[in-house]
């Protein structure tokens, strides 16, 4: 696995949303945000956003992000996958995520129930090998209904915010039980007095994004090549 940080300017981004909010008249987060642009950006790879089957590298039709969400009061945690997150606009992501949380917090996510209930009947030294099992099927497109598990579980991108609990800077490892190729650790935002151009002193916000890379999919060599056909397209990938 491999470490990278993104200090994202969002100083114009935040008005964005703001005026978003009004038009749509539902509240966006930065998690909702980052759940779009990780669809748009990993879209236009799909080197680094399908699968590994049997040795084998498949590709997916759409980007699929999951979020972890604390449930319990930090008893447990769950996980929420979106599906082809960049055919959604954030109206939509925002109803679904908000949907799919509030099951989870409430206990009525039936798949979830029903998962938390099989292991209350498997021994605990089985817990580990179960787990890693079907979550290896789900993770190459198996569909588990016995085990409440669905195809690609944890999709091609987990998120975790950890800004709300105040911490600045935070990195977390890809679970393996999860396949994914990529995780991505929302940070606190954070305010910076910087001198502009003219020589006044304005304020910019900055929201840490810190990721973790399975190197199998985010080598060097695939990273440089992303690079490079930025650079020539005249966009940046992130």
């Amino acid at each position: 696995q491999t470490y990278t940080t993104l200090k994202l300017d969002i100083t114009k981004i935040l008005p964005y949303l703001k005026q978003k909010e009004e038009q749509i008249k539902v509240h966006l987060t930065p998690t909702i945000f980052s759940i779009k642009l990780m669809a748009i950006v990993l879209k236009k790879y799909p080197e680094v956003y399908g699968y590994i089957k049997f040795g084998r590298y498949d590709t997916k039709e759409g980007v699929d992000i999951c979020c972890l969400v604390e449930v319990g009061g930090g008893k447990e945690l769950a996980n929420t996958t979106l599906v082809e997150r960049e055919k959604k606009n954030f109206q939509e992501i925002q109803i679904e995520f908000e949907k799919s949380v509030k099951l989870l917090k409430t206990r009525k996510n039936k798949d979830q129930n029903f998962k938390m209930k099989i292991f209350k009947f498997i021994p605990t030294f089985l817990t580990g090998p179960f787990t890693q099992i079907v979550s290896y099927l789900s993770s190459i497109g198996v569909k588990i209904n016995a085990v409440g598990l669905k195809r690609f579980e944890f999709g091609s991108c987990v998120i975790t915010s950890i800004g709300s609990l105040g911490i600045e800077d935070s990195y977390a490892p890809i679970p393996p039980l999860t396949f994914a190729p990529l995780l991505l650790t929302l940070c606190k935002m954070n305010h910076v007095n910087k001198r502009n151009e003219d020589g006044k002193i304005e304020t910019k916000t900055y929201l840490r994004m810190n990721f973790t890379t399975d190197y199998r999919f985010f080598s060097p060599k695939t990273a440089s090549a992303i690079l490079d056909r930025d650079r020539k397209s005249g966009s940046a990938g992130m």
